[in-house]
């Protein structure tokens, strides 16, 4: 069973006599010294003295002789919800650890030479400060200022050239560590809808198990990005799945928003995902990340694949706490300003929204368990900042929330150079090279800091002819996937470079969850010539009289009579005609939500239905 000291250096301490009491001899000796001679050596007569020197204005006095950097952690351990000095919060908020507030570490304390530190009378054991005595510092310490979050005013051209590490096969010296950008919004508004076509048509494969994108899955999705993925452009060149960010993250996104679904070895949308097709693709994604945030799908740690050890089970924290912290942390950015991922993550830090990764960080390595550990000073430390650059570019990025400035992944951070094994590790993820990110205007709705968000209009593009004779030929000799694939939506392909239009092709896009408007669209803005033909014009005038006259009504039970006397028995009830429908002469509807009604009623004229299902 611990002892009371060690119950109070984990709970904290009620009065500051208590704390005092914990201190050995020599220790009450070493802080004697800030005040007058004791009148007495033995340790009961020091605590008295020592609380006694805090009495009235002593305390005060005392505050002032603090210097700066004690003052602050003070305050800090004043005003953090009744916790101890906090110092990784101190150290990335101030850039230095807190001042010491221990005993000299001279065994002889009343001989050290060190003179006694002020703040030793304040804080006690790990850093707490008794209540009574925060009681009173109340009407003396004034609040910390808050941390903020710096950004950059200009972007630079490249990252500095990490020590020992050589350029890319092929790449030129001057052209290691360039900066790329990518503004990802309107990349996104497309994607959402590109993708949710592509599982409609049952192109995306998946693992059975796992729901991740396969590389069948991977090389049909990316032809049809707007930009294509962050560092994969060619789906030719792909070998491996996981070395794209949007064919990965979208299919995982989906599924955890319920828009998609698992069947067999492809992914198919489910009744919400034919619905998402026809609306407005930045409320999808608000959705999509809402989604994301609390969802238990996926673990974006699982993407820093050299650190091993991640499969065990309670290796990790709950993500979701971890995406709550970040999704808090952007909350504070400034929407259209760059901001640099260290300084992203030392404000969270700074800020209290710090967060862990592992549950125990010596249960996960890069290379060997015993040598590769990260549970060896600071190599934990880094571990929430490869969990945020995951999370920020595959994902916010992904879903065009923050631009991102970023760098090949065996140019970015090398935060892991010291440790054990990693001579021979290229980059621990493909996400190694983001180094700046900002919330673009669509990032800065989604998350509540702006009311609204006005989409772009539909992006004007003359690459299709769209003839009289209701056929859409293409301009150029390929058409851009995704045009090709809503294209193939509500147009029949006859040929290499031709479609045709037709009422049934039209209708069935129309069956299917395809907006009218956002078909006619579409082939205004990417039409060569201005306008649309008048023969076109009238197929849309004309499939739009035909749509929206029958609707699809609430569910209804079929009731059959044992013969046509019964049935007109049934619906000539003054009671029940109200409640059901003749379909035909033996058959009557109930609508679902009369049902009961009708039960109840029936009986009361002497019959009875069988029990369903559901009763």
């Amino acid at each position: 069973m611990p002892s009371t000291w060690r119950l109070r250096e984990e709970l904290g301490f009620q009065t500051l006599r208590e704390a005092i009491e914990t201190l050995r001899v020599d220790e009450l000796k070493y802080r004697a010294g800030l005040f007058d001679e004791p009148s007495g050596t033995r340790k009961p007569e020091l605590v008295d003295h020592l609380i006694r020197q805090l009495e009235g204005d002593g305390l005060q006095r005392l505050w002032k002789q603090l210097d700066d950097r004690s003052q602050k952690a003070v305050a800090e351990a004043m005003y953090d919800g009744s916790e101890p000095l906090n110092a990784a919060l101190f150290r990335a908020k101030y850039g230095s650890d807190p001042p010491n507030w221990h005993s000299p570490s001279d065994s002889r304390y009343h001989r050290s030479k060190e003179p006694p530190r002020p703040i030793s009378m304040f804080l006690f054991g790990n850093g707490w400060i008794p209540d009574d005595l925060r009681h009173r510092l109340k009407t003396v310490v004034p609040q910390p200022t808050e941390s903020s979050l710096s950004t950059v005013a200009k972007l630079p051209e490249r990252v500095p050239q990490p020590k020992g590490r050589r350029g890319l096969p092929g790449m030129d010296d001057n052209a290691s560590g360039k900066l790329i950008r990518e503004d990802t919004a309107l990349a996104a508004l497309h994607d959402v809808r590109a993708l949710l076509a592509l599982v409609d048509d049952g192109k995306v494969a998946v693992g059975e198990k796992t729901g991740q994108v396969s590389l069948a899955g991977a090389k049909a999705i990316l032809p049809i990005l707007r930009n294509r993925d962050f560092l994969v452009k060619n789906a030719d060149d792909l070998r491996d799945a996981k070395r794209t960010m949007r064919a990965f993250a979208w299919p995982l996104l989906l599924q955890a928003g319920k828009l998609a679904e698992i069947s067999g070895s492809r992914l198919r949308l489910t009744k919400a995902g034919k619905k998402a097709l026809t609306e407005p693709p930045h409320e999808v994604i608000r959705d999509l990340w809402s989604r994301w945030l609390k969802g238990t799908l996926f673990d974006e740690f699982r993407r820093v694949s050299e650190v091993k050890g991640q499969t065990k089970p309670r290796a990790l924290t709950a993500a979701a706490e971890r995406r709550e912290a970040i999704a808090l942390g952007l909350q504070e950015a400034r929407p259209g300003e760059w901001v640099a991922v260290d300084e992203f993550m030392r404000y969270l830090v700074a800020s209290g929204l710090s967060f862990a990764v592992a549950r125990d960080s010596w249960s996960l390595y890069i290379g060997d368990l015993q040598y590769g550990s990260l549970g060896y000073e600071d190599y934990s430390n880094w571990l929430p900042k490869w969990y945020a650059m995951v999370f920020l570019w595959e994902y916010a990025g992904t879903l065009g929330l923050v631009d991102v400035s970023f760098t090949e992944p065996e140019e970015g951070h090398r935060d892991y150079g010291g440790n054990w094994g990693t001579d021979d590790v290229a980059c621990l993820s493909p996400h190694d090279g983001l180094y700046y990110f900002r919330v673009n205007s669509l990032g800065a709705w989604a998350l509540g800091l702006a009311s609204e968000y006005l989409p772009p209009k539909e992006e004007v593009r003359p690459v299709l002819r769209v003839l009289p004779n209701l056929d859409v030929a293409s301009v150029d000799e390929t058409l851009d996937p995704a045009d090709a694939l809503f294209l193939g939506r509500f147009a029949r392909h006859n040929g290499d470079r031709v479609w045709s239009l037709g009422l049934a092709d039209f209708l069935r896009a129309v069956e299917q969850g395809v907006p009218l408007p956002q078909m006619r669209a579409f082939l205004e803005a990417r039409c060569a010539e201005p306008g649309i033909p008048e023969t076109v014009a009238a197929l849309f005038a004309d499939v739009e009289s035909r749509t929206g006259r029958i609707s699809d009504q609430d569910p209804a039970r079929i009731y059959a009579c044992s013969d046509a006397e019964l049935a007109r028995l049934v619906v000539s009830d003054t009671r029940l005609r109200r409640l059901c429908r003749l379909a035909d002469e033996r058959l009557l509807v109930v609508p679902a939500g009369l049902d009961k009604a009708f039960r109840d009623a029936l009986r009361q004229i002497g019959y009875v239905a069988p029990p369903t299902p559901a009763d």
